[in-house]
C-alpha cells in the first residue's frame, strides 16, 4: 500500500477536525428534550462520545503527523 502524501494527510487531518468542531454543537438537539441514558441525561452522552472522538483523533493526529 502506497503512503499517502503529506498534503493529503494535513487535508484529512484539518477535515477531521472540523468535522470534530461541528459535532461538538449538537445544534440539532437544542429544542429537543431527549429521555435518559444510562441515567444521564443526552446531552451528556453526547460529550462524552465526542471526548472519545476527540482522543482517538489526538491519537491518529500524533501517531501520522506530529513531527518530533
Amino acid at each position: 500500500m502506497t503512503e499517502l502524501s503529506e498534503k493529503r494527510k494535513r487535508i484529512m487531518f484539518v477535515a477531521g477536525f472540523v468535522a470534530l468542531v461541528i459535532i461538538s454543537v449538537d445544534f440539532w438537539n437544542w429544542t429537543s428534550s431527549k429521555p435518559l441514558i444510562m441515567g444521564m441525561p443526552f446531552w451528556v452522552v453526547w460529550d462524552i462520545i465526542v471526548v472519545i472522538l476527540t482522543g482517538i483523533y489526538y491519537i491518529l493526529f500524533c501517531t501520522y503527523l506530529w513531527r518530533d
